[in-house]
């Protein structure tokens, strides 16, 4: 039995979010999928990973004894594959991103399709997280091209994607009701993102209270919005299929309230040509 790369990348990232559920998501497989190749890799090594518990899966010390030596042996594969993409003049190698979660929920699977069809020879390495962790390895050297909700500063190759509108959400039959008598509810972002929805807040003189829920899954979010429940701030990204009353949001000096999207990549690692095709293809 041969051991893929996918099989590796499943049980480094399962090492990591210690849930079923949370990492098939991260790397766009169903929960079976992950559940195989698990199974293959216990297989191939003749030993138990992982144990199940009602808080999630439990490494066992074998697992934890080869996690080192498994994570040296993708990160070859993947120096291997991009030394001979260099050399070889075609592109292919490996493409390891990073992407904030809004992004990889909304766009993202419309831009690896067309990609993967162009590119067929590329092999993806995804991480999906929050924009701020995700900047935290760019500056530690764990990632080397993300893509992030909000601005950071970066001095190298740094693409703005998208600047969209921010919008007050609600009920239709809720918008005339005043925003301090019923929940503001949030959801957890950036800190530069937090800070301006708390200044529109301010200069709005909303007394929130004890009136706010905080939800970080955005379908819950937009759920609650759509029964009445509470009111929230969200960025146009999330409001695709949403129906409900819509305002884009405006601060005291007349700015819009825009949100936007960054490419950042290490200049080096932009030179790759399967990295240089997908920063063309987002352009």
């Amino acid at each position: 039995m041969s051991l893929e790369e996918k099989d590796i990348d499943a049980f480094i990232m399962l090492m990591k979010n210690g849930n079923v559920t949370r990492t098939a998501d991260a790397l766009f497989m169903s929960q079976s999928t992950l559940t195989k190749r698990i199974q293959k890799l216990e297989k191939e090594y003749d030993c138990t990973l992982f144990l199940r518990s009602k808080k999630g899966m439990i490494p066992t010390p074998v697992a934890e004894e080869i996690l080192p030596d498994l994570i040296r042996m993708r990160t070859l594969g993947e120096k291997v594959r991009d030394q001979a993409s260099t050399f070889g003049g075609r592109v292919g190698g490996t493409l390891s991103l990073g992407v904030s979660v809004n992004f990889a929920r909304y766009d993202l699977p419309k831009i690896l399709k067309k990609y993967t069809t162009l590119f067929p020879n590329v092999h993806l390495s995804i991480q999906t997280g929050q924009s701020t962790a995700l900047y935290q390895k760019l500056l530690d050297g764990k990632l080397r091209l993300i893509v992030v909700r909000g601005q950071f500063p970066w001095k190298e190759d740094d693409l703005l994607l998208s600047k969209e509108k921010v919008f007050f959400v609600c009920a239709d039959d809720r918008k005339d009701t005043p925003l301090s008598d019923y929940p503001f509810i949030a959801r957890k972002s950036d800190a530069s993102f937090q800070q301006r929805i708390n200044r529109w807040i301010q200069e709005n003189e909303i007394v929130l209270g004890d009136y706010r829920l905080e939800i970080n899954d955005i379908s819950a979010c937009l759920a609650l919005v759509s029964e009445g429940i509470g009111w929230s701030i969200l960025p146009e990204i999330c409001l695709g299929s949403y129906d409900g009353y819509r305002k884009p949001l405006i601060f005291a000096d007349g700015q819009l309230f825009t949100r936007e999207t960054h490419l950042l990549c290490r200049d080096d690692y932009a030179l790759l040509p399967q990295v240089h095709a997908f920063n063309s293809l987002l352009a």
